[in-house]
């Protein structure tokens, strides 16, 4: 907790972090071996019939596994019964509310809860809203204009402040042509990256890229430019394989968690599935024209959902929270996983909200960013001031 609240928080809060259920120490979710899993999170498929039949094989052996090894847990999972998990906690714990500070996913769960439990919800903090009001293709289109955007920020950065060490020249659409192409040949010819076992499928090299735009600071870019030079100038594929293992928390062939595993199946467990082949067809012929180098290696469908054996009612979200106390929501105008308009709709949707900006890049802001942020969240956590609605932060 250290890394994330400054010293005011930690000194007048015991911090509790939970599994939600089916992740981690909750009863994991578990659906296939650390080897099969790696192959089928690093598939790639070429836009035909043929592609489309082995990606939905792909996806139906991952549910087969799931129900085979965790079938009497799916029926539970889900951000609606983890919190209700959270009320149980906060009574155990024996608090008249609940203080919370979510990320990401997490705001979701935080929303979640004060949509169930408005009465009980205390100083909420969500940073880095997901969509609360969006169809799973409409977040996926602002993730990837948001990545798309990310990657411009970094690809001017690195041609006019970082010429010398920057593998790209030209302009900025020559490099985004030249990511484009090297995208197009890992998935015909996936790069070779010092593991003849493992080479860079173009999934490894998107969700390498993608990585270090998560925190889209010098370092990150750093590593980017890095992993570029090695793979334009020497066809090395192993900086980015590296990077795609980070992303999938993964170390010495073994993965770090079951966050792979849970985070497909409680997006299926939160989402009624829409659309049909033809209509994902056309969704994702709409990615590849709004995102030009991320949207047609990244592709659309809702085959995994559609054949989870379990649907809600009507999908997680449109939180309104009505008769809570003020909820903060932490936008970053910069974010490419959690799009900044995000965290506008959600603290407009809300009953009882107020939006806090940082005008940085990156994902999320608390902890992260500016003392203006820091400063005004834990005033809100430790003294109940809430932040002007509309307080933005710079920067610098």
């Amino acid at each position: 907790a250290a890394a994330l609240f400054p010293s005011s928080v930690l000194e007048h809060f015991d911090i509790i972090g939970f599994d939600p259920r089916g992740v981690g120490s909750s009863d994991p979710i578990d659906c296939v071996g650390d080897a099969e899993l790696y192959d089928l999170l690093s598939a790639s498929f070429e836009n035909t019939p043929e592609g489309d039949k082995a990606s939905e094989q792909d996806a139906r052996t991952f549910i087969q596994g799931c129900e085979a090894q965790s079938g009497d847990v799916l029926a539970y999972i889900g951000t609606e019964n983890a919190a209700r998990d959270m009320d149980v906690i906060r009574a155990v714990e024996g608090d008249p509310k609940l203080y919370y500070v979510g990320f990401s996913y997490g705001t979701e769960l935080g929303a979640q809860y004060a949509e169930l439990f408005p009465e009980n919800a205390g100083r909420l903090v969500l940073d880095g809203a997901v969509a609360s009001q969006a169809s799973n293709f409409e977040q996926t289109k602002d993730q990837l204009i948001g990545f798309e955007n990310s990657l411009n920020t970094y690809l001017d950065t690195c041609l006019s402040k970082e010429k010398k060490s920057c593998p790209f020249s030209g302009t900025r659409e020559q490099a985004r042509s030249t990511i484009i192409d090297l995208l197009n040949q890992a998935l015909k010819d996936p790069f070779p990256t010092g593991d003849p076992d493992e080479p860079l499928t173009q999934a490894g090299l998107l969700y390498g890229i993608i990585t270090p735009l998560y925190s889209a600071d010098d370092q990150a870019y750093r590593t980017l430019s890095q992993a570029f030079t090695e793979l334009i100038q020497h066809n090395d594929g192993g900086a980015f394989h590296a990077l795609f293992n980070t992303y999938l928390e993964r170390t010495d062939k073994k993965f770090a968690n079951n966050s792979m595993e849970a985070n497909l199946s409680i997006t299926c467990a939160d989402t009624k599935p829409e659309g049909d082949p033809q209509i994902w067809k056309e969704q994702e012929q709409e990615l590849a024209d709004i995102a030009p180098v991320f949207g047609s290696a990244y592709g659309y469908d809702e085959v995994m959902c559609s054949a989870w054996p379990y649907h809600p009612e009507k999908s997680v979200g449109n939180f309104t929270a009505q008769g809570s106390d003020p909820i903060v929501v932490v936008g970053t105008q910069g974010d490419p996983a959690t799009p900044y308009k995000w965290a506008q709709n959600l603290a407009d949707s809300l009953d009882h909200a107020s939006l806090v900006t940082w005008e940085g890049k990156g994902h999320t802001a608390f902890g992260r960013s500016t003392p203006c942020i820091d400063n005004a969240l834990a005033a809100y956590l430790v003294a109940g001031t809430v932040p002007k609605d509309g307080l933005t932060c710079p920067a610098e």
